[in-house]
C-alpha cells in the first residue's frame, strides 16, 4: 500500500472575515453550489475553489471555524485518513486503497493559518493494510520519512490514503478549515442540517486512546 502526499494546486489571498465571532462555526456536507448563500462571509473563498462551475453541484464542502487557545488542536492529533470506507463500523483501508484510481477519489483542502495540518512530504510504501487508525498511527510514528505542514492560504489535492494529523496552537487565534469532497465518496452519515452547530477542539494524542 502506498500512503500519499498532498499536491499543491493554487495559492490564495483571502481576508479573514472582520466579525468572525458572529458567524456560524461552519458547514457540514453542504452542497458546494449552496455554500455562498449559507456562509456569504466566505464567498470569495468558495469562489477560489479550483472546481468548474459546471461540476460544483457534484461536490460537498465542510467548513470548520475554530477559536483556539494555546495547547488546543483544531483536528485529531493522531495520524489518520479521511473518508475511509466503513463496513459495520469497521475501517476498510484495503478496499479504500483499491478504489484510488476510480474517478473523483481526491479531496481539496484549505486552511487559513496556523496551526497547520501535517502531512507526508512524499509518498510512503508500507507492506500492510491498516485495520484501524491506530495501526496507521503506529507505522507513521515509527517512520523516518519526511513530513510537512501545509502552506496556509493554499488549495491542496489529497486522497483517502493521505495520512495527516493536527498540530497544537501556540497562540490565541481563529482558524478556518475547508474540505471539498465529491458526493460519490462522502460517507452515508445522517445530516440534520448543512449548518455546523459545533466545532470541537482536540487533545494531545498522548492524553487519550481510541
Amino acid at each position: 500500500m502506498i500512503l500519499t502526499a498532498p499536491l499543491l494546486i493554487s495559492r490564495t489571498n483571502i481576508e479573514m472575515p472582520k466579525d468572525i465571532s458572529s458567524m456560524t462555526c461552519g458547514l457540514f456536507r453542504a452542497n458546494l453550489v449552496a455554500a455562498p448563500d449559507l456562509m456569504p462571509e466566505l464567498s470569495k473563498l468558495f469562489d477560489s475553489i479550483p472546481i468548474s462551475l459546471e461540476d460544483r453541484h457534484n461536490w460537498e464542502v465542510d467548513v470548520k471555524i475554530h477559536m483556539l487557545q494555546p495547547t488546543q488542536f483544531p483536528c485529531n492529533s493522531n495520524w489518520h485518513c479521511d473518508n475511509i470506507i466503513r463496513k459495520q463500523n469497521q475501517l476498510q483501508y484495503e478496499e479504500t486503497y483499491k478504489k484510488r484510481f476510480e474517478p473523483n477519489q481526491k479531496m481539496l483542502l484549505w486552511i487559513s493559518g496556523s496551526p497547520e495540518t501535517e502531512f507526508l512530504a512524499k509518498d510512503l510504501e508500507i507492506d500492510f493494510y491498516p485495520k484501524t487508525h491506530g495501526d496507521l498511527a503506529a507505522i507513521m510514528d515509527k517512520s523516518e520519512v519526511e513530513k510537512m505542514r501545509l502552506e496556509p492560504q493554499a488549495w491542496y489535492w489529497f486522497d483517502r490514503t493521505s495520512p495527516h494529523r493536527g498540530n497544537e496552537s501556540n497562540d490565541f487565534c481563529w482558524r478556518i478549515f475547508v474540505r471539498v469532497t465529491h458526493k460519490s465518496i462522502t460517507p452515508e452519515r445522517p445530516k440534520v442540517s448543512a449548518i455546523r452547530r459545533h466545532a470541537q477542539v482536540y487533545m494531545d494524542k498522548n492524553s487519550f486512546t481510541w
